[in-house]
């Protein structure tokens, strides 16, 4: 499933990160006072630098709202790859007439 992050600046593909979390901005971003804020990051690897931010959230509760919407998202889709058909005496059909599109837009808010 692709991700189009909340600026549309980054899109993400699901299968090929390890982890989405949140995360909680400090209330200092470039020596400048922020309003605290919860980020949603797409883990590729295990370095402290190997993530995206996809989304920023005013609550912590939003984050998670919208971690869960990922997340019912994916499961909506089902997945075979092409080849012998699953029911007997049916026809055999190819992987791109049976795997839907997967995508998912972060919120704006």
């Amino acid at each position: 499933m692709l991700i189009l992050g909340q600026n549309g600046d980054v899109m993400v593909n699901v299968e090929r990160h390890q982890c989405f979390s949140i995360y909680q901005l400090g209330d200092y971003e470039h020596g400048k006072e922020m309003e605290k804020r919860f980020r949603i990051l797409a883990w590729y690897g295990s370095g402290e630098d190997d993530c995206w931010g996809i989304g920023d959230y005013a609550t912590e509760d939003r984050a998670k709202e919208v971690l869960r919407e990922i997340w019912e998202k994916y499961a909506q889709y089902l997945h075979r790859k092409g080849g012998p058909a699953i029911l007997k005496g049916s026809v055999d059909v190819p992987e791109e007439f049976w795997v839907l599109p997967k995508v998912y837009e972060m919120p704006k808010e």
